[in-house]
């Protein structure tokens, strides 16, 4: 699916989230050891004051000038209170502090929590 460019209107990129049922990935994702980064590309004219992030251990919910962005659980848990999130127009980015599983760090391989059909398309159909 190709992505709206910065300077493509705010509808045209919720027209992409509604057809992704609420999971528009990010343009950028990058699991790290401790932590996990994504960031999105924001169309021209949204100022801080009209993002909104909200963090709970599962889940993620963005929404820009009252529309969802992202809206879906998360691939592991996170701890709310440590993560964090800028926007630098045109890019926000938000920062998802890991919490510990079986006393290791979770590799994340997608933002969201992933259905079993998703994984599949996403590894070409491999296991």
């Amino acid at each position: 699916t190709m992505r709206p460019r910065h300077e493509d209107s705010l509808a045209a990129l919720l027209e992409l989230q509604a057809a992704a049922q609420g999971v528009v990935g990010p343009d950028a994702f990058e699991d790290r050891p401790t932590e996990a980064y994504a960031s999105w590309t924001v169309p021209a004219g949204v100022a801080a004051r009209d993002v909104r992030v909200s963090f709970t251990p599962e889940h993620l919910t963005i929404c820009i000038q009252g529309e969802v962005l992202f809206d879906s659980d998360l691939s592991q848990k996170v701890k709310p209170s440590e993560c964090s999130w800028t926007f630098a127009p045109p890019d926000l980015s938000v920062q998802l502090a890991k919490c510990m599983a079986c006393g290791a760090w979770p590799r994340w391989e997608t933002l969201h929590r992933e259905t079993e059909e998703e994984r599949s398309e996403r590894l070409g159909g491999l296991p």
